[in-house]
Formats: structure tokens, C-alpha cells, sequence
């Protein structure tokens, strides 16, 4: 070759006020492939290739001229125009790199700058020509990212960089839908499969950007919006020996607040079902997931702890406000178990440190309109449905118990139990009503009604059983009724009232007293003891007062007196025989016998009978 550099060709029309064309192209073929131009530089063998430009002219009054690279019709199929970049023809192991495709718009000082315009060709029947960017294979490492970006903004802040749209055409018939946008990461036949991210960059003075995935909207009639649907991918290995892999998780969190400021908040989430004008408002569902042989999966609400000068966040379960109908109804409910037990409701209020623990409540509704009723509230343990004749299983309990204090303090108490019915205004207070359960075919279950044992130097606590006062003109207080209940064909059941014993030798055993009701200005109420009239077959019922047995000391006596009286007399005793009122048969009224106890020791006396008429005792001297 020669030393020096070879000469140049230059082709180019003449210049005039409309300069000339140049025209390349091959002669026409009647039967074999027409013939081709190729523009090619010269080979160098130690410098890059030659260049390859083809440029359009250039104008100072008007837009610049096109370049134009338009491949030939065919009756089959039109002519394809390839754009290849240069390869690496080396023979060494270096790394080296192919050459680049670069497809740039015009740059330009004041007005936008220039389209980059890449169209798949149309057609009148079938589809319209695709497009596809796809980035190169490698065998050996990965293969090339494809990177679609807008340019940044202007360094001075004056303009915001460019947005990016990924959209498919308008469809107009009926029979078919948009086109559908894919985005989604390669198969990983051996490795992890790729992610897909959605960021937002950061807003150093502003707001961060927003993330919106919306579906779309319709106006056909009795047709549906487009549904959004965010699915973890799954763990598809079927292995039973060993770790066959797990679902994947989705993770929905709001965003951090890096602030020092109580104001400096994180961003909440808001799960909300989609609005309506007329019908119903749309559910939300929140469930966890289902396993074909092991537990289903848990569902946790729950706020996060607090740092260390605020409170923990609040859990509202809620139904919406209702203006016509009746508002929702909130169920919390455990599901049924076929083999087990079934789930428990545990509804625990946290403890407090430094403070009180927190209260729990129970609170029906109200009602403000005139004839309804509050609502009511009601605690119903569950029942043993099955029917077996040895052990059908039992009703469940219902345990109230008042919180236990471990205080070492007098001050220190249990906390009570309260059981009020609710007042009214006019009407009557709410009733208490406590009652044992029914049997069918046994005895009805007891009510029991004590105080605790006292372990250490207390007393054990008191029973009071009062009724409330009354404070009517001509109102009684409440009557309190201790009865037992009447039986069919064994005797009726007994009420017994006795005192606690005691084991001190210098403390008597616990006293019974009844007192009937004081009047400051009238009379004191009266007492009477009987016994129910006979059957038609039967006798009256016996009354027996007695003292109790004495071991060593003596027996207890009876006394049977009326009280004094300042101004007027004395109240009498009358000891009366009941009358044998049958006229049919002989009869015996009954008797009247007064006797002294018996005495057995010796020198010993037995009992006196005593009776006395009462002492004048007034000194008045007229009259006395």
C-alpha cells in the first residue's frame, strides 16, 4: 500500500438559486433480485474505521432539510431497514465492546427540542406493525439492561425534568378492549427471579412524588371498573421432605418521618372500599390465608409500641354513621372447629406501669326516638349440644370477678362487683334478676350468695339485703319476699337462718335479730310469725321456739315481753288456744300448759312457775 494518504471523490451538484439533485440508484431487474448501493469506508488496520454521515443541508432562514431512509414496497411484504452497529471482531480474550446505536433528536437554544419519533407501520386489516426494545444476549454474564429515561431539569431550578408515558391506543369497538401494558421481569430457570421496583426520587425542598396505580373507569352500562390486584408470587415447589419454599409477602407501609418535631408525622394507609351513588358501598375483606393440611394464618391489627414519650396508637372497629336505616353490625367471632375446641375471644385491657390499668367497657346504643328501647346487652356462655346419654358435656360458666390487689396495705382493697339496673325518669327502675338455670329432667341449679373466707386477723365480709328508700308522699319502700318454690309431689323446701359458729371461749355464737321498721311519729311495724292454714286432710303446721342445748354452762332462756310505754299502755300478751270449730264429731280445744323445767343433780330444785299482775306504780296524789 501506499505511504501517503489516498485521494478524495467528491460528488455534488453545481450551486444555483435552485441547486440540483444527485440520484443514486440500480438499473431495473425483470427476473433476479435488483442490484444494491453500499456505501462503505475503507478498512485501517490501526485506526478506527472510516466514518459513514449522511447529513442534510443546512439553512439560516428555515427549517434544515430531512434525511429520509426509506426501504422499497413489496406485494408480499415491504423492505426492512436495519440499523447494526459495528462488532467486535477481535481475536483476544480482552474485553472488548460492540459499537453503539444512537438515535438523538435536535438540539435546539430557545424553542423544544427535537422528536425522536419510532412508529410501527399501519395496515388497513390486519395488525399494526410492532415495536420492540429489546437489549443484547450474552452467553456467558448478564444480558444488557434497557434504560428509558427523560433528561434531567436545568441546574438553576427554573424547569422540571421530563415526564415519561407508557400508554396503549384507544379502542372503538365494543368487542374488544384496550391494550393491555406489561411489565414484567424475566424467568430465572436456576436463580432468584428479577424485581420490578416502582420509585419515586426523593423532593429535597418539596413534597416526595407521588405513586398512583389506578385502574380504569367505565361508562358501558351494567359494566364493571377495571380491578386492581396486588398478588405475591408463590412458592411453587411441591416438596414434602424438606423446605419446599413459602408464599412471598405484600408489604403496604407508610412513609418514614425523619423530623425532630412532635408535627413531623408518618404517612398513614388508607384501605377503603370504592364509593356508590344508590347501591351498596364497597366491602372490604381482609382474610388471611387458607392451608390445605396445616393452620390458616393469623390476622393481627395492631398499633406499634410508642417511643419514649408518647402513647401507644389507638384500634377503632367501627360501623359507618346512618341516617336512615339501621347502622352495621360489628361481629367478632371465632370459627367453629369440627375436632377441637373452638377459638377463644380474649378481649385484655393493657396494664399500667406508673397509672390505673385501663378500663374495659361494655356499652349498648341508645335510643333518642320516642318508643324504642336502648339496646340491650347480653352475655351467653355456650351450651353443650351433644345429647350423650353418659357425658353430653356441660354449659359453660360465666365467671364476673373483681380485680385482685396485692397491695400489702389496709388501704390496699379488691376491686367490687356493681350490678345496677338503670334508673328512669317516670317509670319504673330496671330490675335486677338473678335466677339458676332449668333442668329438664333433673334439679334446677342452685344461687348462692356469700362472702369470702378471711385467711389472716379481718372479718369476713358482710351479706346486706336491703331495698332502697322511698321517697313519695304515699310511696312504700320495697317489700323484700323470701319464699321457697311450691313442689308437686315431695315436701316443699325449707328456709333456714343460722348464725356462724365460733371457737373463742369467751365469744358466743352469731346473734339473730329482726326488727321491724321505726316511725318517728306513729306507730313501729309489726311482727308476726305463722304457719300456712291446713289442707282439707291435714294439720296446721307446728311453731316451736326453743332455746339450744347446754353442755356446761346453762341453757339459753326464752323472753317474751312488750315494750315500755311513756304515755300510753303497755302492750298486752295474749296466750290464745285456736278453736275445734267441727260440728260432725267430738273435738278437744286446745290446751294451755305452762311448765317448769325439770332438775336431775342433787340437792337440786326443779323450775318455778311464776305469774304476776302488773304494779300501780304512778305517786300522783289524784289518781294515782
Amino acid at each position: 500500500l501506499s505511504s501517503g494518504q489516498s485521494g478524495d471523490i467528491s460528488i455534488s451538484t453545481g450551486d444555483a438559486k435552485h441547486s440540483g439533485s444527485i440520484h443514486l440508484h440500480t438499473g431495473l431487474s425483470s427476473e433476479e433480485k435488483a442490484g444494491s448501493i453500499v456505501l462503505n469506508t475503507g478498512l485501517s488496520e490501526t485506526s478506527p474505521g472510516g466514518a459513514v454521515s449522511l447529513l442534510s443541508g443546512s439553512t439560516s432562514s428555515d427549517r434544515g432539510g430531512d434525511i429520509n431512509l426509506l426501504s422499497g414496497h413489496g406485494a408480499s411484504r415491504g423492505g426492512s431497514i436495519k440499523l447494526i452497529a459495528g462488532s467486535d471482531s477481535s481475536a483476544s480474550d480482552d474485553v472488548k465492546t460492540g459499537g453503539d446505536v444512537s438515535v438523538t433528536g435536535g438540539n435546539s437554544k430557545n424553542g423544544d427540542g427535537g422528536f425522536v419519533h419510532i412508529i410501527g407501520g399501519s395496515t388497513e386489516s390486519g395488525n399494526g406493525g410492532n415495536i420492540a426494545f429489546s437489549s443484547g444476549h450474552s452467553k456467558s454474564f448478564s444480558s444488557g439492561s434497557v434504560q428509558i429515561s427523560s433528561a434531567d431539569g436545568s441546574v438553576d431550578g427554573s424547569s422540571s425534568s421530563g415526564s415519561i408515558f407508557i400508554s396503549t391506543g384507544k379502542s372503538y369497538d365494543t368487542t374488544t378492549k384496550g391494550g393491555s401494558v406489561a411489565i414484567r421481569t424475566g424467568e430465572s430457570i436456576n436463580g432468584q427471579g428479577g424485581s420490578i421496583t416502582l420509585s419515586v426520587n426523593d423532593g429535597a425542598i418539596l413534597d416526595g412524588g407521588t405513586v398512583k396505580i389506578e385502574a380504569g373507569a367505565t361508562l358501558g352500562h351494567a359494566a364493571k371498573g377495571g380491578s386492581v390486584v396486588l398478588t405475591a408470587g408463590s412458592g411453587r415447589n411441591a416438596d414434602d421432605s424438606g423446605d419446599g419454599g413459602d408464599g412471598g409477602d405484600v408489604s403496604i407501609s407508610g412513609g418514614f418521618a425523619n423530623g425532630r418535631s412532635i408535627i413531623d408525622i408518618g404517612g398513614a394507609v388508607e384501605i377503603a372500599g370504592g364509593d356508590a351513588m344508590v347501591g351498596k358501598g364497597g366491602m372490604l375483606h381482609v382474610s388471611s390465608g387458607f392451608s390445605d393440611h396445616g393452620s390458616s394464618g393469623d390476622v393481627v391489627l395492631s398499633s406499634s409500641q410508642s417511643g419514649s414519650d408518647g402513647v401507644s396508637g389507638s384500634l377503632s372497629l367501627s360501623t359507618g354513621y346512618s341516617t336512615a336505616a339501621s347502622s352495621g353490625i360489628v361481629t367478632l367471632a371465632s370459627g367453629d372447629s369440627k375436632y377441637g375446641a373452638g377459638g377463644e375471644i380474649i378481649i385484655h385491657v393493657g396494664d399500667g406501669g406508673y397509672y390505673n390499668g385501663g378500663d374495659a367497657t361494655i356499652a349498648a346504643g341508645s335510643a333518642s326516638a320516642a318508643g324504642f328501647n336502648g339496646g340491650k346487652v347480653s352475655i351467653i356462655a355456650g351450651a353443650g349440644l351433644s345429647s350423650h346419654s353418659i357425658d353430653g358435656g356441660d354449659g359453660g360458666d360465666i365467671d364476673l370477678k373483681g380485680g385482685e390487689a396485692k397491695g400489702e396495705s389496709d388501704n390496699d382493697n379488691g376491686g367490687s362487683i356493681s350490678l345496677m339496673g338503670g334508673t328512669s325518669y317516670t317509670g319504673y327502675g330496671g330490675s335486677i334478676r338473678i335466677s339458676s338455670g332449668s333442668s329438664i329432667s333433673s334439679s334446677s341449679g342452685s344461687v348462692i350468695i356469700q362472702t369470702s373466707h378471711v385467711s389472716g386477723e379481718g372479718v369476713s365480709g358482710g351479706l346486706i339485703l336491703s331495698t332502697g328508700k322511698s321517697n313519695g308522699g304515699h310511696s312504700p319502700s320495697g317489700s323484700i319476699l323470701i319464699e321457697t318454690g311450691n313442689s308437686e309431689g315431695a315436701p316443699a323446701g325449707k328456709i333456714s337462718l343460722t348464725s356462724g359458729e365460733t371457737s373463742q371461749d369467751d365469744h358466743p355464737g352469731g346473734l339473730i335479730e329482726i326488727i321491724t321498721g321505726y316511725n318517728k311519729d306513729s306507730s313501729s311495724g309489726s311482727f308476726f310469725v305463722a304457719t300456712a292454714e291446713g289442707g282439707v286432710n291435714g294439720d296446721s303446721g307446728e311453731l316451736s321456739f326453743s332455746s339450744g342445748f347446754a353442755h356446761d354452762g346453762n341453757s339459753g332462756p326464752i323472753t317474751l315481753f312488750t315494750g315500755d310505754s311513756s304515755s300510753g299502755s303497755a302492750g298486752n300478751i295474749d296466750l290464745k288456744v285456736g278453736r275445734a270449730l267441727s260440728r260432725d264429731r267430738p273435738h278437744i280445744g286446745g290446751s294451755v300448759s305452762l311448765n317448769a323445767g325439770d332438775s336431775y343433780g342433787p340437792d337440786s330444785f326443779g323450775g318455778d312457775v311464776q305469774i304476776g299482775a302488773g304494779s300501780g306504780v304512778n305517786e300522783w296524789h289524784d289518781g294515782g
